[in-house]
Protein backbone atom coordinates (compact mmCIF):
# COMPACT_ATOMS: atom_id res chain seq x y z
CA UNK A 1 0.00 0.00 0.00
CA UNK A 2 1.24 3.57 -1.03
CA UNK A 3 2.68 5.13 2.12
CA UNK A 4 0.33 8.28 0.84
CA UNK A 5 -2.74 5.82 1.41
CA UNK A 6 -1.68 4.92 4.82
CA UNK A 7 -1.68 8.00 5.75
CA UNK A 8 -4.98 9.30 4.27
CA UNK A 9 -6.37 5.75 6.19
CA UNK A 10 -4.75 6.93 9.51
CA UNK A 11 -6.44 10.62 9.03
CA UNK A 12 -9.95 9.36 8.53
CA UNK A 13 -9.86 7.12 11.20
CA UNK A 14 -8.62 9.88 13.66
CA UNK A 15 -11.48 12.20 12.55
CA UNK A 16 -13.75 9.47 13.40
CA UNK A 17 -12.86 9.94 16.91
CA UNK A 18 -16.00 10.52 19.55
CA UNK A 19 -16.03 10.93 22.91
CA UNK A 20 -18.11 9.08 24.92
CA UNK A 21 -19.98 9.35 28.44
CA UNK A 22 -22.79 7.42 30.27
CA UNK A 23 -25.91 9.02 30.25
CA UNK A 24 -25.85 10.12 34.12
CA UNK A 25 -24.20 13.33 35.98
CA UNK A 26 -22.26 13.85 32.33
CA UNK A 27 -25.96 14.98 31.77
CA UNK A 28 -28.01 17.62 33.48
CA UNK A 29 -31.05 16.61 34.07
CA UNK A 30 -33.34 19.99 33.21
CA UNK A 31 -37.37 18.31 34.51
CA UNK A 32 -38.35 15.29 35.54
CA UNK A 33 -41.93 14.04 36.37
CA UNK A 34 -43.59 14.97 39.01
CA UNK A 35 -42.40 12.37 42.36
CA UNK A 36 -40.35 10.75 39.70
CA UNK A 37 -36.83 10.38 40.33
CA UNK A 38 -33.81 9.56 37.48
CA UNK A 39 -32.15 6.27 37.92
CA UNK A 40 -29.06 5.40 36.72
CA UNK A 41 -27.70 1.72 37.15
CA UNK A 42 -24.48 0.42 36.84
CA UNK A 43 -25.98 -3.32 36.41
CA UNK A 44 -26.20 -5.89 34.53
CA UNK A 45 -29.40 -6.42 32.38
CA UNK A 46 -29.98 -9.09 29.54
CA UNK A 47 -31.91 -8.10 26.51
CA UNK A 48 -32.54 -10.92 24.05
CA UNK A 49 -29.48 -12.95 25.72
CA UNK A 50 -27.03 -9.86 25.34
CA UNK A 51 -25.58 -8.24 28.79
CA UNK A 52 -25.71 -4.51 28.85
CA UNK A 53 -23.84 -3.31 32.20
CA UNK A 54 -26.37 -0.30 32.48
CA UNK A 55 -29.57 0.97 32.35
CA UNK A 56 -32.18 3.59 33.27
CA UNK A 57 -35.40 4.19 34.19
CA UNK A 58 -37.60 6.14 36.54
CA UNK A 59 -38.49 5.67 39.37
CA UNK A 60 -40.84 6.39 42.42
CA UNK A 61 -40.63 7.04 46.29
CA UNK A 62 -41.25 3.37 46.90
CA UNK A 63 -38.04 2.62 44.35
CA UNK A 64 -40.13 0.90 42.19
CA UNK A 65 -40.08 1.53 38.18
CA UNK A 66 -42.53 4.02 37.33
CA UNK A 67 -44.44 5.69 34.14
CA UNK A 68 -43.33 9.13 33.34
CA UNK A 69 -40.82 11.37 31.31
CA UNK A 70 -37.40 13.09 32.22
CA UNK A 71 -35.42 15.97 29.92
CA UNK A 72 -31.83 16.45 29.71
CA UNK A 73 -29.86 19.43 28.26
CA UNK A 74 -28.02 18.21 25.80
CA UNK A 75 -26.04 21.52 24.51
CA UNK A 76 -22.82 20.67 23.09
CA UNK A 77 -23.37 16.64 22.42
CA UNK A 78 -23.31 15.13 19.00
CA UNK A 79 -25.14 11.89 19.62
CA UNK A 80 -27.54 9.73 21.71
CA UNK A 81 -27.13 6.13 21.62
CA UNK A 82 -28.74 2.79 23.50
CA UNK A 83 -31.10 -0.10 23.15
CA UNK A 84 -34.62 -0.79 23.95
CA UNK A 85 -36.03 -3.88 24.84
CA UNK A 86 -37.51 -5.88 27.74
CA UNK A 87 -35.77 -8.44 30.45
CA UNK A 88 -35.73 -11.73 29.64
CA UNK A 89 -36.00 -12.03 32.97
CA UNK A 90 -39.73 -10.64 32.41
CA UNK A 91 -43.00 -12.21 30.68
CA UNK A 92 -46.03 -11.06 28.88
CA UNK A 93 -44.74 -7.01 29.34
CA UNK A 94 -45.42 -4.86 26.83
CA UNK A 95 -45.44 -0.84 26.21
CA UNK A 96 -43.82 2.05 24.49
CA UNK A 97 -40.74 4.35 25.35
CA UNK A 98 -40.72 7.59 22.94
CA UNK A 99 -37.38 9.45 22.71
CA UNK A 100 -37.88 13.41 21.71
CA UNK A 101 -35.29 16.28 20.74
CA UNK A 102 -36.29 19.28 20.75
CA UNK A 103 -39.99 18.52 21.34
CA UNK A 104 -39.82 16.73 18.35
CA UNK A 105 -40.90 12.80 18.36
CA UNK A 106 -37.66 10.90 17.15
CA UNK A 107 -38.95 7.30 17.88
CA UNK A 108 -41.62 5.50 19.75
CA UNK A 109 -40.86 2.47 20.61
CA UNK A 110 -43.42 -1.03 21.71
CA UNK A 111 -41.65 -3.66 22.60
CA UNK A 112 -42.95 -7.38 23.44
CA UNK A 113 -41.67 -10.25 26.00
CA UNK A 114 -39.34 -12.12 23.13
CA UNK A 115 -38.97 -9.34 20.64
CA UNK A 116 -35.45 -8.41 19.49
CA UNK A 117 -33.99 -5.41 21.28
CA UNK A 118 -34.44 -1.72 19.38
CA UNK A 119 -30.62 0.04 18.77
CA UNK A 120 -31.30 3.90 18.80
CA UNK A 121 -29.06 6.32 17.60
CA UNK A 122 -30.30 10.22 17.24
CA UNK A 123 -28.19 12.77 16.15
CA UNK A 124 -27.80 15.93 18.66
CA UNK A 125 -26.25 18.27 16.34
CA UNK A 126 -27.37 21.77 17.76
CA UNK A 127 -30.24 20.52 19.55
CA UNK A 128 -30.70 21.78 23.23
CA UNK A 129 -33.12 18.78 25.04
CA UNK A 130 -33.62 15.18 24.66
CA UNK A 131 -36.63 13.90 26.70
CA UNK A 132 -37.26 10.26 27.24
CA UNK A 133 -40.74 9.31 27.96
CA UNK A 134 -41.28 5.51 29.70
CA UNK A 135 -43.40 2.72 30.40
CA UNK A 136 -42.06 0.82 33.27
CA UNK A 137 -41.71 -2.80 31.23
CA UNK A 138 -39.28 -1.10 28.68
CA UNK A 139 -35.39 -0.90 29.43
CA UNK A 140 -33.26 1.67 27.92
CA UNK A 141 -30.21 -0.12 28.04
CA UNK A 142 -27.05 1.23 28.36
CA UNK A 143 -27.68 4.88 27.39
CA UNK A 144 -24.97 6.78 26.47
CA UNK A 145 -24.29 10.50 25.29
CA UNK A 146 -21.66 10.94 22.29
CA UNK A 147 -19.48 14.72 22.47
CA UNK A 148 -19.04 15.65 18.99
CA UNK A 149 -15.41 15.30 18.03
CA UNK A 150 -12.92 15.60 15.20
CA UNK A 151 -9.10 15.89 14.48
CA UNK A 152 -7.57 18.50 12.20
CA UNK A 153 -5.56 16.14 9.23
CA UNK A 154 -3.40 19.11 9.71
CA UNK A 155 -1.83 19.51 13.31
CA UNK A 156 -3.18 16.36 14.55
CA UNK A 157 -5.27 18.62 16.91
CA UNK A 158 -8.33 16.79 18.45
CA UNK A 159 -11.65 19.61 18.04
CA UNK A 160 -14.35 19.49 19.99
CA UNK A 161 -18.04 20.84 18.60
CA UNK A 162 -19.44 24.04 19.99
CA UNK A 163 -23.17 24.37 18.64
CA UNK A 164 -24.94 27.58 17.17
CA UNK A 165 -26.84 29.09 19.10
CA UNK A 166 -27.21 31.87 22.36
CA UNK A 167 -25.05 32.04 25.37
CA UNK A 168 -24.53 34.59 28.50
CA UNK A 169 -21.64 36.28 27.39
CA UNK A 170 -19.66 39.01 30.68
CA UNK A 171 -20.64 39.55 34.01
CA UNK A 172 -22.75 41.22 36.41
CA UNK A 173 -22.14 43.24 39.86
CA UNK A 174 -23.14 39.80 41.81
CA UNK A 175 -19.42 38.64 40.47
CA UNK A 176 -17.63 39.36 43.22
CA UNK A 177 -14.35 39.85 40.45
CA UNK A 178 -15.93 41.34 37.72
CA UNK A 179 -14.30 44.33 36.48
CA UNK A 180 -16.22 46.45 33.76
CA UNK A 181 -15.17 45.61 31.32
CA UNK A 182 -16.97 42.74 31.43
CA UNK A 183 -20.48 44.69 31.48
CA UNK A 184 -22.98 44.40 30.70
CA UNK A 185 -23.26 41.03 30.77
CA UNK A 186 -25.98 39.91 27.30
CA UNK A 187 -27.11 37.14 25.52
CA UNK A 188 -24.58 36.92 22.39
CA UNK A 189 -25.78 34.52 19.31
CA UNK A 190 -22.65 32.37 17.52
CA UNK A 191 -22.90 30.13 14.56
CA UNK A 192 -21.40 26.36 15.31
CA UNK A 193 -17.53 26.00 15.13
CA UNK A 194 -15.18 23.23 16.41
CA UNK A 195 -12.64 24.42 19.10
CA UNK A 196 -8.86 22.83 19.74
CA UNK A 197 -9.62 20.38 22.70
CA UNK A 198 -6.45 21.21 24.25
CA UNK A 199 -3.86 24.35 23.62
CA UNK A 200 -1.62 23.83 21.11
CA UNK A 201 1.25 22.28 22.20
CA UNK A 202 5.02 22.07 22.15
CA UNK A 203 5.47 19.13 19.81
CA UNK A 204 2.80 20.75 17.06
CA UNK A 205 4.46 24.20 17.08
CA UNK A 206 7.81 22.58 16.77
CA UNK A 207 5.88 20.50 13.57
CA UNK A 208 4.95 24.06 12.59
CA UNK A 209 8.14 25.41 12.86
CA UNK A 210 10.13 23.03 11.09
CA UNK A 211 7.42 22.97 7.80
CA UNK A 212 7.56 26.55 7.72
CA UNK A 213 11.26 27.64 8.34
CA UNK A 214 10.09 29.39 11.19
CA UNK A 215 12.28 30.15 14.20
CA UNK A 216 11.35 28.60 17.19
CA UNK A 217 10.44 31.09 20.02
CA UNK A 218 12.89 31.53 22.84
CA UNK A 219 12.88 28.54 25.58
CA UNK A 220 11.87 29.68 29.23
CA UNK A 221 13.55 30.07 32.18
CA UNK A 222 13.21 28.00 35.30
CA UNK A 223 10.51 25.97 36.76
CA UNK A 224 9.07 23.32 34.43
CA UNK A 225 11.74 24.10 31.97
CA UNK A 226 14.38 23.79 34.61
CA UNK A 227 16.59 20.66 33.58
CA UNK A 228 15.32 20.61 30.46
CA UNK A 229 17.26 20.11 26.79
CA UNK A 230 15.27 22.89 24.82
CA UNK A 231 12.07 22.48 23.09
CA UNK A 232 13.11 19.07 21.68
CA UNK A 233 13.50 17.51 25.15
CA UNK A 234 10.52 14.84 25.26
CA UNK A 235 9.08 15.96 28.72
CA UNK A 236 7.91 19.05 27.40
CA UNK A 237 6.08 18.13 24.01
CA UNK A 238 2.79 17.63 25.34
CA UNK A 239 2.93 20.81 27.30
CA UNK A 240 1.70 23.63 25.78
CA UNK A 241 3.82 25.90 23.79
CA UNK A 242 4.45 29.21 25.09
CA UNK A 243 6.54 32.38 24.33
CA UNK A 244 4.75 32.31 21.46
CA UNK A 245 3.35 36.20 20.39
CA UNK A 246 -0.02 36.57 18.78
CA UNK A 247 1.67 37.01 15.27
CA UNK A 248 3.30 33.20 15.97
CA UNK A 249 -0.02 32.38 17.12
CA UNK A 250 -1.81 33.45 13.92
CA UNK A 251 0.68 32.14 12.01
CA UNK A 252 0.29 28.80 13.79
CA UNK A 253 -3.23 28.80 12.87
CA UNK A 254 -3.18 29.59 9.35
CA UNK A 255 -1.22 26.80 8.68
CA UNK A 256 -3.35 24.34 10.28
CA UNK A 257 -6.05 26.03 8.20
CA UNK A 258 -7.51 27.17 11.29
CA UNK A 259 -8.40 30.58 12.87
CA UNK A 260 -7.64 32.23 16.54
CA UNK A 261 -11.16 32.10 18.41
CA UNK A 262 -12.59 35.22 19.12
CA UNK A 263 -13.35 36.16 22.80
CA UNK A 264 -17.05 35.08 22.18
CA UNK A 265 -16.35 31.63 20.64
CA UNK A 266 -13.37 31.43 23.49
CA UNK A 267 -16.06 32.45 26.02
CA UNK A 268 -19.09 30.11 24.96
CA UNK A 269 -16.40 27.21 25.03
CA UNK A 270 -15.53 27.84 28.33
CA UNK A 271 -19.04 28.82 30.16
CA UNK A 272 -21.39 26.97 27.67
CA UNK A 273 -25.09 28.65 27.56
CA UNK A 274 -25.41 28.80 30.87
CA UNK A 275 -22.51 31.57 32.12
CA UNK A 276 -21.03 29.63 34.38
CA UNK A 277 -18.26 31.00 36.43
CA UNK A 278 -15.45 28.76 35.58
CA UNK A 279 -15.79 26.19 33.08
CA UNK A 280 -16.84 23.09 35.34
CA UNK A 281 -19.39 25.46 37.22
CA UNK A 282 -19.59 28.40 39.65
CA UNK A 283 -17.60 27.55 42.66
CA UNK A 284 -13.89 27.82 42.38
CA UNK A 285 -12.29 25.01 43.45
CA UNK A 286 -8.08 25.15 42.59
CA UNK A 287 -8.00 21.25 41.90
CA UNK A 288 -9.61 21.47 38.55
CA UNK A 289 -6.90 23.50 36.88
CA UNK A 290 -3.73 24.62 37.14
CA UNK A 291 -3.23 27.97 39.00
CA UNK A 292 -1.25 29.81 41.67
CA UNK A 293 -1.98 27.35 44.48
CA UNK A 294 -0.89 24.12 42.83
CA UNK A 295 1.60 25.27 40.08
CA UNK A 296 3.56 29.03 40.25
CA UNK A 297 3.54 28.49 44.23
CA UNK A 298 4.85 25.26 44.19
CA UNK A 299 7.65 26.07 41.73
CA UNK A 300 5.75 24.54 38.74
CA UNK A 301 5.04 26.34 35.57
CA UNK A 302 3.19 24.50 32.72
CA UNK A 303 1.37 21.34 32.82
CA UNK A 304 1.12 18.94 29.95
CA UNK A 305 -2.88 19.39 28.59
CA UNK A 306 -5.67 18.00 29.98
CA UNK A 307 -4.24 16.93 33.39
CA UNK A 308 -7.07 18.47 35.13
CA UNK A 309 -10.01 16.81 33.25
CA UNK A 310 -12.55 17.48 36.17
CA UNK A 311 -11.94 20.68 35.10
CA UNK A 312 -12.97 20.07 31.69
CA UNK A 313 -15.99 22.60 29.75
CA UNK A 314 -19.16 21.49 28.93
CA UNK A 315 -17.84 21.05 25.59
CA UNK A 316 -15.48 18.67 26.02
CA UNK A 317 -12.52 21.64 26.00
CA UNK A 318 -9.70 21.25 28.43
CA UNK A 319 -7.63 23.93 30.57
CA UNK A 320 -10.38 26.47 29.32
CA UNK A 321 -9.33 27.83 33.07
CA UNK A 322 -5.34 28.01 34.10
CA UNK A 323 -2.23 26.29 32.61
CA UNK A 324 -1.79 29.02 29.70
CA UNK A 325 -3.45 32.64 28.90
CA UNK A 326 -4.26 32.04 25.24
CA UNK A 327 -4.62 34.49 22.95
CA UNK A 328 -7.53 35.35 20.90
CA UNK A 329 -8.40 37.19 17.44
CA UNK A 330 -10.03 40.53 18.48
CA UNK A 331 -8.42 43.89 19.48
CA UNK A 332 -8.98 45.02 22.91
CA UNK A 333 -11.76 47.75 24.08
CA UNK A 334 -12.47 47.92 27.39
CA UNK A 335 -16.31 49.55 26.52
CA UNK A 336 -16.42 47.06 23.55
CA UNK A 337 -19.24 45.22 25.76
CA UNK A 338 -21.84 48.18 25.52
CA UNK A 339 -21.49 48.42 21.65
CA UNK A 340 -20.68 45.13 20.38
CA UNK A 341 -23.43 43.35 18.09
CA UNK A 342 -25.34 40.14 19.96
CA UNK A 343 -24.53 38.24 16.86
CA UNK A 344 -20.71 36.84 15.96
CA UNK A 345 -19.63 39.90 17.58
CA UNK A 346 -15.23 40.21 15.91
CA UNK A 347 -13.97 42.66 18.44
CA UNK A 348 -13.08 46.03 17.56
CA UNK A 349 -11.92 47.35 14.18
CA UNK A 350 -8.93 48.51 15.56
CA UNK A 351 -6.66 48.84 19.00
CA UNK A 352 -3.35 48.58 20.44
CA UNK A 353 -3.64 45.48 22.15
CA UNK A 354 -5.16 41.85 21.54
CA UNK A 355 -7.30 39.96 23.92
CA UNK A 356 -5.81 37.03 26.26
CA UNK A 357 -8.33 34.32 28.20
CA UNK A 358 -8.19 32.03 30.48
CA UNK A 359 -5.47 32.31 33.40
CA UNK A 360 -2.46 30.55 34.05
CA UNK A 361 -0.69 28.77 35.97
CA UNK A 362 0.97 32.48 37.95
CA UNK A 363 -2.53 33.31 38.25
CA UNK A 364 -5.37 32.78 41.22
CA UNK A 365 -9.49 32.35 40.64
CA UNK A 366 -9.65 36.02 39.71
CA UNK A 367 -8.29 35.74 36.00
CA UNK A 368 -9.19 31.98 35.84
CA UNK A 369 -12.76 32.83 35.43
CA UNK A 370 -14.45 32.68 32.01
CA UNK A 371 -15.66 36.28 31.78
CA UNK A 372 -12.17 37.41 32.62
CA UNK A 373 -10.95 39.52 29.89
CA UNK A 374 -6.81 40.58 29.69
CA UNK A 375 -5.05 41.85 26.74
CA UNK A 376 -1.48 42.98 25.98
CA UNK A 377 0.27 44.21 22.79
CA UNK A 378 0.44 41.80 20.15
CA UNK A 379 4.46 41.33 20.00
CA UNK A 380 4.11 40.11 24.06
CA UNK A 381 5.98 37.02 24.92
CA UNK A 382 5.64 35.51 28.04
CA UNK A 383 6.27 32.18 29.39
CA UNK A 384 2.01 32.03 30.74
CA UNK A 385 0.92 33.16 27.06
CA UNK A 386 -0.18 30.18 24.49
CA UNK A 387 -3.35 30.10 22.32
CA UNK A 388 -5.78 26.85 20.30
CA UNK A 389 -7.29 27.52 17.52
CA UNK A 390 -10.92 26.72 15.66
CA UNK A 391 -12.54 25.66 12.50
CA UNK A 392 -15.33 26.80 10.77
CA UNK A 393 -15.42 23.09 9.02
CA UNK A 394 -18.60 21.56 8.40
CA UNK A 395 -20.12 20.13 11.67
CA UNK A 396 -20.96 16.99 13.13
Amino acid sequence: MPRYLGILLVLIGLAARAVEQPLDDAVKVTATSAGHAWHYAAEDVTLDGKTYLSYAYLKDDQGERARGWISFDVTGWGRFTATVGVSDAWKNHRGALVIEVDGEQKHEITKRSGEKPHDVELSLAGAKTLTVRFEPSILLAAPTMIRAEQVNPKDGAAMVWVPAGEFVMGSTDADKDAGSAEQPQRRVYLDGYWIYKYEVTVAQYRAFCAATMRALPNFPLGRSWAGKRGWADPALQGHPIVNVTWHDATAYAAWAGAHLPTEAQWEKAARGADGRIYPWGNAWDGAKCANSSNSSSKDISTWPAGSFPAGVSWCGAHDMAGNVWEWCADWYQSEYYQTAPARNPAGPAMGDCRVLRGGSWDNGEKYCRGADRNNYIPDYWYGSVGFRCLSFSPGP
